[in-house]
């Protein structure tokens, strides 16, 4: 993990972080805005844009790229010779976005931190809905808000949003109290509705006061492909004070061959995450939330070992469809779990039918 109070610096020993434009001296920014980029040719430059023509102008853009080998660099500094906000640090590839990310909060100056991808996008209007939040609810140390997934433009017919497909808000209604102009302050309990039902949060929808993540002594996994956002954002959560926005103000580019489209990962990670989470707050769950958990954990096992037996990895299947049943007994996991001994062949033949 990257030190959470190490000053910037032009190079990180750690990453091989190498800095290629610096930001304007002057007073500190309102708002710092950390993008990770890698391969991001054909979209860093509307990402980026879309940065610069907040109509909050209080920003600095913090851009770390993960060893692109296309024109996503050359992209980004013409980006940086017309904005003098925008700072451009390149590292040797991860492949994680921790490290880079990390990075970026070790150079921020704002008072609050926020994120985006390269292929993301912010409304014009984002970062002065955020500030406009944070003033609404003062005793917030986090701003959660509305996000849209697209394929070729925010603009694309009968799409829904993130938080309105899940019924965040019908479903957290007693853990949220309207404040006005669209803005709700979250219950502290919050965070067990998270960890029982789904976590609210977006990495491209948050804003959070920097003071508060430099009190964390780990900000994003270094160790994790998926899910590496999870963990902070429960860990924020369990602890920390937060307000909602009821608006969609950015969007998030779904592309094919993306690593998020790794079921097997995916799930493989929801359920890390999960258990640690588990383990952290046992003493804030009553037995009952304990029992629903557990339960929860359970089903991610049965998920997880469905589609490893639909991939015919009849091991690693049975291993799931155990932990499954270690956490919670239920018939169909049992009858699951027998279906692994079935011999590969018996179970393609099966399926040609």
């Amino acid at each position: 993990m990257l030190e959470q109070n190490r000053s910037p610096s032009s190079f990180c020993e750690t990453c091989g972080i190498q800095a290629t434009g610096g930001a304007a001296p002057g007073p500190s920014p309102k708002v710092s805005v950390v993008i990770g980029t890698f391969e991001c040719e054909p979209f860093v430059e509307e990402c980026i844009r879309s940065v610069m023509n907040q109509t909050e102008k209080e920003i600095e853009i913090i851009v770390v790229d993960d060893g692109s080998t296309d024109r996503t660099l050359s992209i980004l500094k013409q980006l940086k010779s017309e904005d003098s906000r925008i700072l451009v640090h390149s590292q040797r590839h991860t492949g994680y976005p921790g490290p880079g990310r990390n990075h970026g909060i070790s150079c921020a100056r704002g008072e609050y931190v926020t994120f985006l991808d390269g292929d993301d996008l912010y409304h014009p209007q984002r970062t002065q809905r955020i500030l406009s939040a944070f003033n609404a609810c003062p005793d917030a140390d986090v701003v959660i808000h509305d996000l849209l997934h697209f394929e070729q433009s925010p603009q694309e017919k009968g799409a829904v949003s993130y938080l309105t497909n899940l019924r965040f808000k019908e479903i957290a209604k007693p853990y949220l109290k309207a404040i006005g102009d669209g803005v709700y302050a979250c219950h502290n309990d919050l965070y067990k509705f998270a960890s029982l039902r789904f976590v609210p949060f977006h990495t491209s929808a948050i804003a959070i006061r920097k003071e508060v993540l430099f009190s964390e002594s780990v900000w994003f996994r270094e160790d994790l492909r998926i899910g590496e956002d999870g963990d902070l954002w429960l860990r924020l959560l369990k602890k920390r004070r937060l307000a909602f926005v009821d608006e969609v103000i950015s969007y998030y580019r779904q592309r094919g061959g993306s690593i998020t489209t790794d079921r097997v990962l995916f799930l493989q990670r929801t359920i890390q995450l999960h258990r640690e989470n588990l383990e952290r707050g046992k003493d804030t769950f009553s037995k009952s939330e304990l029992k629903l958990y557990k339960a929860k954990i359970a089903d991610l096992f049965f998920d997880l070992g469905f589609e490893c037996f639909r991939k015919l990895k009849l091991q690693e299947a049975r291993a799931a469809y155990m932990d499954s049943l270690a956490l919670q007994f239920h018939p169909a996991v049992l009858l699951a779990f027998l279906k692994t001994f079935v011999p590969h062949r018996l179970i393609q033949l099966t399926r040609n039918e």
